[in-house]
């Protein structure tokens, strides 16, 4: 799911499973313009047991 207006609220009946903040705040002091290298190093992060299981709770 993607939002790119700042206002619009949450996701009713949504089930995240893995969340990942693309805006210049997240990433901008450590990364500047590289969000590739910032996607990355999120990905190295993911407990993916964690992921599973909510994947599974929400299926």
């Amino acid at each position: 799911m993607v939002s790119d207006a700042h206002a619009d609220g949450v996701f009713w009946q949504a089930a995240p499973i893995i969340a990942l903040d693309m805006y210049e705040h997240s990433y901008y002091v450590d990364y500047q313009n590289n969000k590739g290298t910032y996607i990355n190093k999120f990905f190295d992060y993911i407990n993916w047991d964690s992921a599973e299981r909510r994947l599974k709770e929400a299926t």
